[in-house]
């Protein structure tokens, strides 16, 4: 069976599924309803249907008998043929034609009402014209002399264009890093002659736009069993590259990396640049409900000294973790109103609120404070420090 009467066939089996406001007609029977749309290519000329469930269907020219568009056309050149030249009726004719969708045919309409009725607002602002004092001027005039530029059928001020321009060409750039990237790191982990060139090139990547590329090859969990040396390689180049979206990654490693030689490399990065940044998303993480986080935020405070902090650190020295147990697997007796009873396995989990002490916060107080040690008394420390705001009229807090 031929290519055009199978789809033929398809089409019309679909055809039922559907209701629209255009029809198509086919040479081998059955009908199609759906939003058509003519659609010119050079081998072979088709109809596009979009039918109501969203199928979209391509029909051969060839396997059309006619379409409900051609009954529009006919009745279109009938009306057309009765219109008094005049600009009302040139108007509801463009009307007309816009509701059954015959785009030319309304702007040619539209034209005419604005030769014979000028200041026909509707139609001037059909045919994209805007109003300026007196005089009607096309959009894109009106458009230019306020400075905007057009792109994508939009307008736009130059700078803005020009940014989102930058924008777009950064974001492709970036992509291409992370391809290259991961193709320079797959022949350094090979070794040989090529994976010296490669680490070379590495070493070398001196584009703020290899940033995000970088950050992801050192925080990804698939690459965490990487050599050392690798590792090290991307935080000193996350460290060259001093923009915030450096930093991110270095701060997301300063708590969550296992490894201590990873975790300070990271951490003496963020001393360097980022270190602001670093402490105000390490600060909130002292009141964490997982007391090992309040470990690991007060572990990389430690490393970046911040006596502004010092009270919140007092808070988090002893803190408050709810530790959830599962069921029992013991079997209980229970017993009803009227003396029933019966047995039960298990019962439901529990929690238990318990105080925890944080050595890491600790440590962290006794970097920022290494002249006294209160241990876990936090009263002693608060003390402590409001003597030295009282006594202290200089700025405590340090330059970053």
């Amino acid at each position: 069976m031929n290519r055009c009467i199978i789809l033929a066939v398809l089409v019309a089996f679909y055809s039922g599924l559907a209701t629209a406001d255009d029809k198509v007609e086919l040479i081998h029977g059955g009908a199609v309803a759906g939003n058509t749309k003519k659609i010119e290519d050079s081998k072979l000329p088709y109809t596009l249907v979009e039918l109501e469930d969203g199928l979209r269907v391509a029909i051969p020219r060839g396997a059309i008998r006619r379409t409900n568009a051609d009954d529009v056309t006919e009745q279109y050149r009938q009306l057309a043929a009765k219109v008094a030249d005049d600009p009302e009726a040139h108007f509801e004719m463009a009307r007309w034609c816009t509701k059954n969708q015959l785009k030319s045919q309304s702007r040619f309409h539209m034209r005419r009402v604005v030769q014979l009725d000028p200041n026909h607002a509707t139609a001037r602002e059909s045919l994209d014209f805007v109003k300026r004092g007196k005089e009607w001027i096309p959009r894109t005039q009106w458009e230019r002399d306020r400075g905007l530029v057009r792109s994508a059928g939009r307008y736009h001020l130059p700078e803005d264009l020009a940014m989102q321009n930058a924008i777009k060409e950064a974001t492709v750039a970036s992509k291409r890093w992370v391809v290259e990237i991961a193709k320079l790191r797959v022949s350094v982990l090979r070794g040989g002659e090529k994976g010296a060139e490669a680490l070379q090139t590495l070493r070398a990547i001196n584009d703020p736009l290899a940033v995000p590329a970088i950050g992801d090859e050192l925080t990804n969990p698939r690459n965490r069993k990487q050599p050392v040396a690798l590792r090290r390689l991307w935080i000193d180049l996350l460290g060259r590259f001093q923009v915030p979206a450096a930093v991110e990654p270095l701060v997301r490693i300063g708590v969550q990396e296992s490894d201590p030689v990873i975790r300070e490399a990271a951490l003496e990065q963020l001393e360097k640049y980022g270190a602001r940044s670093a402490v105000l998303t390490y600060v909130p993480m002292l009141k964490s409900p997982n007391n090992q986080e309040v470990n690991h935020a007060a572990r990389a405070l430690a490393y970046l000294p911040e006596p502004e902090i010092r009270f919140e650190l007092v808070d988090a020295l002893i803190t408050e973790h709810t530790q959830r147990s599962g069921p029992t697997t013991d079997m209980n007796a229970t017993f009803g109103q009227d003396g029933g009873g019966g047995l039960q396995m298990g019962g439901k989990p529990q929690e238990k609120k318990e105080w925890l002490r944080n050595p890491q916060v600790l440590a962290a107080l006794r970097v920022i404070a290494p002249e006294v040690d209160y241990q876990y008394d936090q009263a002693a420390w608060r003390q402590h420090f409001a003597r030295q705001l009282s006594s202290y009229s200089g700025q405590m807090r340090r330059d970053f």
